[in-house]
């Protein structure tokens, strides 16, 4: 499962508990709904960017929404776990992501090679860069 997949299925509990409300004891209150989903949104956006930091700090914040909505009484124990299990899910899919991420550097500049144009490498004397100037005993070259 993608992090943006996992990151849609947050959406979908949180989603799915504001359209149960309709029972004796809602889940989640309409505006515990719309905080949340903005805090998934917030998510997923940043996992559509690839940036799983960002996303990282985001399930945090969703994380910390959830456990003071479940405090207030606007969110439900049950529905709660439901979205903190998903919030999980989520992060494994950022661990996952963010260790099989590789970056590829190139040794030689773009489209050159391993040697050095004229003039790169010397000093303003025309010496190479680590060897002495017969006259220059102490290195200094002045």
């Amino acid at each position: 499962m993608s992090v943006v997949r996992a990151a849609a299925a947050i959406l979908s509990v949180v989603t799915a508990g504001a359209l149960a409300a309709c029972g004796t004891a809602p889940p989640m209150t309409a505006s515990a709904a719309r905080e949340l989903s903005g805090a998934v949104q917030a998510v997923r956006s940043a996992a559509l960017a690839g940036n799983p930091s960002l996303a990282e700090s985001d399930l945090a914040s969703l994380r910390a929404n959830v456990a003071s909505l479940e405090k207030a009484g606007e969110l439900s124990p049950a529905r709660a776990k439901a979205i903190l299990a998903a919030a999980s899910n989520v992060m494994a899919q950022l661990t996952l992501f963010s260790s099989t991420t590789t970056t590829t550097v190139s040794p030689f500049p773009p489209g050159g090679s391993s040697q050095s144009s004229p003039g790169q490498g010397h000093d303003h004397q025309g010496h190479s860069g680590d060897k002495k100037h017969k006259s220059d005993k102490n290195g200094g070259g002045d």
